[in-house]
């Protein structure tokens, strides 16, 4: 749930969720021929919805709405809305909105297929690999070269303290695990190993309920998944690879998360909210960095946005704090695969059928019913490569100090797309 004040916040910016790897199946993937020759395609369906049992403001609000967006040589998603209640769709912001008036209660809810398509999971999962056992490791698969759009949007000087203090430590990191200099290595053995570095070795997890500058991270050495994919884009800018961090919802069937900010309740099912990197590599394209949940390497992801910016909002967490205290209300967001989906509806969507299943999780997740699924390891919580099933060491708790601000990042991203649409 976003407040439309919050608009003028434009910096793309959010924090990667705590999503560890639990065994489940993959959606059916096919192949297709919108402009995504190579590429798997996986269809979900996206249910956003709220229900507003007292609200002491009015103003017009909106939900966090997946849209038609391509990523060239990366990812291509289309969606389709398919049905809504009690909300409007803003073909200018592509955005479902609603207002709510003070003292009254309101509900709305919409559900959407979404079509994701992106490189074999497969084949990312073993260039990945390949590079990290040996970062000489390379695939000519198409262009040579660097697009000029790709130059210009996601390439930049890489920030000082990056250069200064970053790279240094991981080209020692590099030669003592390699037994061999960075330069010997290719464009995506540099990828790979600088992002093992940054989850597994130079940051140690630590969550915030406010966002940190770039300076600070690396002084400390310690940040959350935003504060990594950030120092990540900017390692990888200084040996001239684009990078951009990718956001949305990363799909984990049966990952359920109920948790509370101030007076709203979220619950998410089946997903959790997320970014991660991705880093250009002339003759791949765009390939998935991400150690931690496996997006676009283990696991379909629904986007929200992307973008290169690694600033950090100021008064962002504020207003969207003072909005949740403002409204006493739950709000559901549900990721079904198309197995899922038909067993819900019986092959039969209707705004009834749909009215009670958005019930029936409102209920689960106002009843504790769904509860926060992860899984614990006393491993480091970098080693998607080593432990597939569980990842991340941290406890449950972690998810609550963080939430608030993982919640109002992802806004941001969408509300900055949303902005410059309008504009």
């Amino acid at each position: 749930m976003i407040g439309e004040d919050l608009l003028k916040h434009s910096a793309y910016s959010a924090i990667l969720f705590l999503v560890v790897l639990l065994a489940s199946t993959l959606p059916t993937s096919h192949t297709t021929d919108i402009s995504t020759q190579g590429f798997e395609c996986y269809t979900l369906y996206f249910l956003n919805g709220i229900v507003i049992y007292n609200s002491t403001i009015t103003e017009r609000l909106v939900l966090e709405t997946p849209t038609n967006i391509t990523l060239a040589e990366g990812f291509t998603q289309i969606v389709h809305h398919l049905l809504h209640y009690g909300v409007e769709y803003n073909e200018t912001t592509w955005l479902f909105e609603f207002t709510v008036k003070a003292g009254e209660n309101f509900t709305g809810f919409f559900i959407s297929r979404v079509e994701v398509c992106s490189k074999p999971l497969k084949t990312v999962r073993d260039y990945v690999l390949r590079a990290l056992e040996d970062p000489r490791f390379n695939v000519s698969e198409g262009r040579a070269e660097i697009p000029e759009e790709v130059v210009r949007g996601f390439l930049a000087e890489p920030r000082r303290v990056v250069v200064e203090v970053v790279v240094p430590e991981y080209e020692s990191w590099f030669s003592s695990r390699y037994n061999m200099s960075t330069s010997s290595a290719s464009r995506l053995g540099l990828a790979v190993t600088a992002a093992f570095f940054v989850y597994s070795v130079f940051i140690k997890y630590d969550p915030s309920a406010s966002p940190r500058s770039i300076d600070e991270v690396i002084e400390t050495r310690r940040g959350d998944c935003d504060d990594m994919s950030r120092v990540l884009v900017e390692l990888l800018n200084y040996y001239n690879i684009p990078a951009t961090i990718v956001y949305g919802y990363t799909f984990i069937e049966s990952f359920n998360i109920t948790l509370p900010v101030e007076n709203v309740t979220y619950g998410f099912i089946n997903n959790g909210p997320h970014a991660f990197t991705l880093a250009y590599i002339p003759g791949i394209g765009w390939i998935s960095l991400d150690f931690l949940a496996g997006s676009f390497i283990d696991r379909v992801f629904i986007v929200e946005n992307y973008g290169r910016e690694t600033t950090v909002p100021g008064e962002a967490v504020k207003s969207f704090l003072e909005l949740h205290r403002a409204i006493n209300a739950t709000q559901v967001i549900a990721v079904l695969s198309e197995n899922s989906f038909s067993s819900v509806f019986s092959g039969e969507l209707t705004l009834s059928s749909l009215s009670n299943y958005f019930d029936h999780l409102v209920r689960a997740v106002e009843n504790r019913s769904i509860q926060v699924n992860i899984a614990t390891s006393t491993e480091t919580h970098a080693t998607l490569f080593e432990h597939p099933i569980s990842l991340i060491k941290e406890l449950e708790e972690l998810l609550w100090e963080v939430m608030p601000i993982i919640l109002v990042l992802i806004v941001l991203v969408v509300l900055a797309a949303a902005f410059s649409r309008r504009t």
